[in-house]
């Protein structure tokens, strides 16, 4: 086996999410040969490099914005959430005008994290292959960068460079002035190929920036991807970079793992039988129920379930016309498990998941779908609408969880197996 990269997006606190990921990496015995990134995936690159990634996993978990700028907290929040009383517009008002006035935001605290946590040397002395990049605007050219193309003494001030957001003061280097990699190449999986990496897992981040194209056809790329937006790239939240790094780290597991579900980590020993057993078992009773919901009536029961209800059920989902009798299943646990509260970071069985949601689910009697005419019922796109999917789902979770002794014993996945 060839030499394996890793490929690290720019994206700011979105950089939360590469450390959960990489921290699932390891544990699942994975190692790499060589590191690429751009922006905020230079600065965690360089620390995974050096062999620091402990401080980098504890370095976004103690995250927080006064650690990277001048700023005070509390008056963020409230400009970030748009809740500002009088003294937050006021600070917002100075900060924008010492940003004008300094011809972007200060980063001298930033300047520091890089130096307290990168050590040039032993980035220098790694096995590890790393590279990123920057822009150069005094030369008006992008520069792919390898440690050994950079100048002794230089590496934090480049990966500085690399991490140059717009918004930032521009840095100098040696009287040029530099900008964030992301206006070349924000996925730089070139840098790898071209030292002869063909096996690169890229962590994205899809932060703001152009992406070069890339030879799918000679590199074996896996691509570990947020199954939830990630925010803003300047908002470093201690909260929400727990939370992208939770999400990380399961999103990887649930790559490597196999594990089934889009938001949720489903451990599924059943095979493909089970599944329409599943929907078979149903009996008529809960069917004619299922088949009001949508305001169908006067078909064959049966041929109700598999030609109406289910393809309807599968586009209240948010699946295409392809999706298995599987798919339809854990989206509906899945959507259940979500508007019921649970946790979605962790491993669960089918059972176990549906047990939750059924315990936090709250039954309504009244349901304003309900008093819809069953003509409106029967088009798609009206029933399409938000409020409108989730009262659909809740009333199935009520028709499953509610019925008659059989309903509970189809939902009961030992049972049922």
């Amino acid at each position: 086996m060839g030499k394996l990269g890793l490929v690290l997006e720019g994206g700011g606190a979105k950089g939360a999410y590469q450390a959960g990921a990489y921290k699932a990496l390891l544990e699942l015995g994975i190692e790499v040969d060589g590191v690429s990134g751009t922006s905020i995936g230079a600065i965690n690159g360089a620390m995974i490099v050096q062999g620091a990634f402990p401080e980098c996993y504890e370095m976004w978990r103690e995250i927080r914005p006064s650690k990277l700028f001048n700023v005070d907290e509390g008056h963020l929040k409230r400009i970030i959430g748009f809740d500002m009383d009088e003294k937050s517009l006021a600070y917002a008002v100075k900060m924008l005008k010492e940003i004008m006035e300094n011809n972007g935001m200060d980063t001298t605290l930033m300047k520091q994290m890089i130096r307290d946590n990168i050590d040039e040397k032993r980035v220098r002395d790694s096995k590890m292959d790393f590279g990123f990049v920057t822009v150069s605007l005094t030369d008006m050219k992008p520069l792919e960068l390898y440690k050994e193309d950079i100048p002794e003494g230089k590496l934090h001030d480049y990966i500085m460079a690399s991490a140059s957001v717009p918004v930032f003061k521009l840095e100098k280097i040696e009287n040029k002035v530099y900008v964030d990699g992301g206006f070349h190449d924000n996925m730089p999986v070139n840098l790898l190929a071209r030292k002869g990496y063909e096996d690169i897992i890229v962590i994205r981040s899809f932060g703001m920036g152009r992406v070069q194209k890339v030879d799918h056809e000679k590199l074996n790329i896996k691509y570990i991807t947020p199954s939830e937006p990630l925010g803003r790239i300047l908002d470093f939240d201690n909260e929400k970079a727990r939370k992208n790094m939770k999400m990380g780290y399961y999103d990887t597991l649930r790559i490597y793992k196999k594990y089934r579900g889009r938001k949720y980590c489903l451990d599924v020993d059943e095979g493909e039988d089970f599944f329409m057993d599943f929907f078979l078992n149903f009996d008529e009773e809960t069917i004619l129920r299922m088949g009001k919901v949508f305001g169908i009536s006067g078909i064959p029961w049966r041929r109700m379930l598999f030609e109406h209800i289910l393809p309807r059920m599968a586009a209240v989902l948010g699946l295409n016309d392809e999706a298995t009798y599987e798919d339809i299943l854990i989206g509906f646990l899945e959507h259940q498990a979500k508007v019921s509260g649970v946790d979605r970071f962790a491993v669960y069985k089918m059972r176990e998941l549906f047990e939750l949601a059924k315990e936090n689910h709250r039954p309504m009697e009244k349901r304003m779908f309900n008093k819809l005419p069953d003509f409106v019922k029967q088009n798609e796109l009206l029933m399409l609408s938000r409020g409108v999917k989730d009262e659909i789902l809740a009333e199935f979770m009520d028709i499953l969880t509610n019925g008659n002794e059989s309903h509970a014993a189809f939902f009961s996945i030992e049972n049922a197996n």
